[in-house]
């Protein structure tokens, strides 16, 4: 039969004894006659007889006939004997399987590769079986398929190769990847090893002014375990901000806006859940607030306001549908202050949207007046607004072609903003969206006085080299640049250099004052990069290689709305 076939095997059975029996009786099948019977029978039936001569036995014949009924795609090609098997006696026959059978042995590949390397995999594949067939061999590794067509004769063989595989997408770690056939496979594991540049300032400039030059030295050595080519850059970035996402209670909630404002913030925002029993201790910690809920007095809102109000501490407020388990920060604002005058919200009905009223960097990267912008990534109805806010209403909230009010509204003269139908609650039946993430993620940016996260934020442009190291390597990176004009002063900065994989700061005081500069100061002149190869692995680098030319360094500052800040 061939492997789409199905015989019925049968087999006459008598009780030959004195006494009934009940048996089970199996079918086997075996390329080796003796080994019927052993193992696991394929099918089985139980029958129950009674002894010759019994008069009218009911369901308990002296004699039988069992069939069992065999699938040819549960067994591979060849030749076999079939068996049906009692407790006391066997029959057996023989059977002959037609198709083929692709197995897989003599997988080769490399057991490391260098991440970013390619290497080369092969393995040879003999059809066992007794018939010709066609079938697709395919190479796996981590999701990824490369396939082949394969033809083969009964018992011939051949090498199937699938080369220049690529390891640039994979991470370090070890992977199980192989060959695989309709009938068989064969799989190894391969270590992917990938560089790692530590990075650490040795010497930087720590005073300037604007437009001085600073100079800046660091180490960079590959701790990991492969050769790698990375882009070392210095940059000059402003300092950490500390935001403080403030709740009533340390919960499920609380910790889940903190990672939501965590992967879509820049790094430069130090977050840290801060519930309301420690908020009026703590205060003078923070830079910026992301209030969900309060769930305190009116005296204490109010206290909270009178110690945040002003431009150099930016704060949002939220709100969302439902009270136990929910976000009330504008409904609290609104009580204890009567700015706004009101507030609503609403759990029914269509999914709701962000209807943007005017163009504002809240909204850059998601849309602009006149667009909408879903609030969910799923379905869910559940949103809020307010009404009569002394502010600048910036968007509205919307269901179907009803808009309820207002959601989204800035007080640029206290650095506030009220972000309705954004808050963090246990009610919400599906995630936020992408472009109501990105809106809260600029609402904040906005009020800690930084363009729209996304775009560009330091004040000047990267200055990059492009560094290749053995592991165990090293070698010193100089860099050389001017303080651009215009560079917003009333922020704090700190020099930034970094690898793929690591970075170091070093802190350093800009003001305007053309004066004596502490530090290592040369003058002025477009920003050039030198490197000086350590001796830790002299034969790792040519002598006498030509530095790289100087480059012309263009800078521009894109901070907005500049405020003071101590850190």
């Amino acid at each position: 039969m061939t492997g789409n076939e199905s015989i019925t095997v049968g087999a006459d059975l008598n009780n030959p004894g004195g006494l009934g029996t009940v048996q089970e009786i199996g079918l086997y099948v075996a390329a080796d006659e003796s080994n019927l019977g052993d193992g696991e029978p394929i099918a089985t039936t139980v029958v129950d007889m009674a002894p010759e001569g019994v008069d009218n036995p009911i369901d308990q014949p002296h004699e039988t006939t069992v069939t069992f009924k065999i699938d040819a795609n549960t067994i591979s090609a060849g030749d076999y004997h079939v068996g049906v098997v009692s407790q006391d006696d066997s029959a057996s026959d023989e059977l002959t399987v037609l198709g083929s059978n692709f197995v897989i042995a003599g997988l080769n590949a490399p057991a490391n590769v260098e991440q970013g390397e390619s290497f080369d995999v092969n393995a040879t594949i003999t059809n066992t079986g007794n018939l010709e067939d066609r079938q697709t061999v395919e190479y796996r590794i981590d999701g990824v398929e490369r396939t082949t067509n394969v033809t083969l004769s009964a018992n011939e063989s051949m090498t199937v190769e699938f080369d220049d595989i690529e390891s640039d997408r994979l991470d370090a770690g070890t992977y199980e990847h192989g060959v695989f056939s309709e009938d068989d496979s064969a799989t190894v594991n391969i270590t992917v090893l990938e560089g790692f540049f530590d990075v650490e300032i040795t010497d930087a400039t720590s005073e300037a002014s604007v437009g001085e030059t600073v100079n800046v030295t660091a180490t960079v050595e590959n701790t990991g375990e492969a050769t790698d080519e990375q882009a070392v850059t210095y940059d000059l970035v402003p300092n950490k901000v500390n935001l403080a996402v403030v709740d009533d209670l340390n919960d499920t909630e609380s910790r889940a806006l903190v990672d939501r404002l965590d992967s879509s913030l820049p790094d430069r925002y130090n977050i840290t859940l801060v519930t309301t029993d420690d908020l009026m201790d703590e205060i003078d910690s923070y830079d910026t607030f992301v209030v969900n809920e309060f769930d305190e007095s009116d005296v204490f809102v109010q206290d909270f306001v009178d110690a945040t109000d002003g431009p150099d501490t930016g704060v949002v407020y939220l709100d969302q549908w439902g009270s136990f388990g929910g976000s009330e920060a504008i409904v609290e604002l609104s009580g204890a202050t009567g700015d706004p005058e009101s507030t609503d919200d609403g759990s029914n009905g269509d999914d709701p949207y962000l209807q943007i009223e005017t163009d504002h960097p809240v909204f850059s990267g998601v849309g602009e007046s006149g667009d909408q912008v879903a609030l969910f990534a799923g379905s869910g109805p559940e949103h809020s607004w307010h009404n009569d806010y002394s502010g600048q209403t910036l968007a509205g909230v919307g269901q179907g072609s009803d808009i309820k009010g207002p959601a989204i509204a800035v007080n640029e003269t206290s650095s506030t903003v009220l972000a309705d139908s954004l808050g963090q609650t246990s009610y919400l039946p599906s995630g936020y969206s992408a472009g109501a993430n990105q809106i809260l993620a600029n609402v904040i940016e906005h009020v800690s006085g930084f363009t729209p996260t996304g775009t560009a934020l330091s004040t000047v442009d990267d200055t990059t080299e492009t560094v290749t190291l053995d592991p165990g390597e090293s070698t010193t990176v100089e860099f050389t640049d001017t303080v651009p004009d215009g560079t917003d002063i009333s922020i704090d900065y700190r020099h930034l250099v970094g690898s793929e994989n690591d970075e170091d700061f070093a802190p350093i005081t800009i003001d305007v004052d053309r004066g004596a500069v502490e530090g290592a100061v040369t003058a002025t002149r477009p920003a050039t990069l030198s490197m000086v190869q350590l001796s830790k692995s002299p034969s790792k680098r040519p002598t006498g290689a030509t530095p790289p030319p100087p480059m012309k360094m263009v800078r521009t500052a894109s901070r907005t709305s500049p405020k003071e800040r101590t850190t």
